[in-house]
């Protein structure tokens, strides 16, 4: 420890294996030593790494608490805890309390490591997680506030999407996940962040909490509910939308608690179509003919399904690209509703005009473009 303590900026790895080997011939030296590290100003600063180098007992734990009261080690230092499985041995409440205590001291980053990797290392083990470790999770994502950098937002982004999945199912995951979504939400409206910046995230909260992520993303006054629109469109461009994730009996009990705007809602923000892989063509999601059924306004329903057919990127010919679009819509089930039977064909026809002009257009810039080549 001497090295160590002359020099703090070295590398504390030699020094967490020394302690480590130590720990088993004489356990009374090891605590002695930690205990010293928890004040010693050459050595708190590497604290947290070298009691995670070591089996944490109960004198450890008392240990880390009394750190952390400290505060002399850095904050973000404690996430080594969260390595090696060092918090495995660490009792369900225990484990719970020490989470909590380091979230309290601003520590989030390491706190949420420190969860995810106990559910990685439950998996791992093939054990049910303790309910503790739900709570656990529970604290992080109640606590947790928005990276302030691009490599913050891209390392916790997994993470809080795994977490999300695991610790706020149920009702007791609710009032956080409302938090969560609302948060994201109000973030995006001046564009603090992107809505694909958690991604992972957003897809976990809807398919745990459907309603409830429904309810904070779509509801509101106008302009609220455009607000949540465009972060799922924006979020869709990159992603398949987080709806996805939502059983379509629940996205449509939804509707029906308000019919009027939320189906056009569910039509604008959720996949109406899809490609099994690249080379097969599109085919309507289980969701679009629930909509199409059950909109008060079929009519209007089949009018943003059209909007939607329309790509907004595409490689090589949009008109290849809209004859498939084309053969969907022909594809459509309108039941025996008269009025969408009439108005999805006055829709293809118009689609195969613009079909026809889109290919002679196409032909004509091809040979302009062969021409120049000559």
């Amino acid at each position: 420890m001497g090295q160590l303590a002359t020099n703090p900026d070295s590398n504390p790895v030699i020094m967490g294996g020394f302690l480590s080997g130590l720990q088993t011939a004489n356990p009374a030296e090891v605590d002695a030593m930690l205990d010293d590290a928890v004040t010693n100003p050459a050595l708190i600063t590497w604290f947290p790494y070298l009691q995670a180098s070591v089996l944490i007992d109960d004198k450890g734990l008392a240990r880390i608490h009394r750190s952390l009261e400290l505060g002399h080690s850095p904050i973000e230092r404690y996430s080594h805890l969260a390595w090696g499985r060092a918090s495995d041995p660490i009792s369900g409440p225990a484990f719970r309390d020490l989470v909590m205590a380091i979230c309290a001291k601003g520590g989030i980053d390491s706190a949420l490591h420190m969860v995810s990797m106990r559910l990685v290392s439950d998996k791992v083990q093939k054990r049910a997680p303790l309910p503790e470790t739900f709570e656990a999770g529970r604290s992080v994502l109640a606590a947790f506030e928005l990276g302030t950098s691009k490599r913050q937002i891209q390392r916790e982004d997994h993470e809080l999407g795994s977490l999300a999945q695991v610790c706020l199912v149920g009702v007791d995951g609710e009032r956080v996940a409302r938090r969560l979504v609302r948060m994201l939400k109000e973030a995006s409206v001046d564009y603090k962040l992107n809505a694909h910046d958690y991604d992972d995230l957003v897809k976990g909260l809807f398919a745990v909490q459907a309603t409830a992520a429904l309810d904070e993303m779509f509801t509101g006054d106008e302009a609220s509910v455009k607000i949540g629109v465009r972060f799922v469109e924006t979020l869709t461009r990159r992603r398949a939308s987080p709806l996805d994730g939502v059983a379509p009996p629940t996205l449509i009990a939804w509707c029906n608690t308000d019919p009027e705007s939320r189906y056009l809602i569910a039509a604008t923000a959720g996949s109406l179509f899809k490609k099994d892989n690249n080379g097969a063509p599109f085919h309507w999601t289980a969701l679009a003919p629930l909509l199409l059924q059950g909109a008060p306004d079929p009519t209007a329903m089949l009018s943003v399904f059209v909007r939607r057919l329309y790509p907004n990127s595409w490689g090589g010919s949009w008109a290849t690209e809209m004859e498939g679009r084309a053969r969907l819509l022909e594809q459509l089930d309108v039941c025996d509703n008269a009025d969408l039977k009439a108005a999805r064909k006055d829709v293809l026809d118009r689609l195969r005009s613009q079909i026809e002009e889109a290919r002679v257009r196409e032909a004509a810039e091809d040979k302009q473009r062969n021409a120049r080549f000559e």
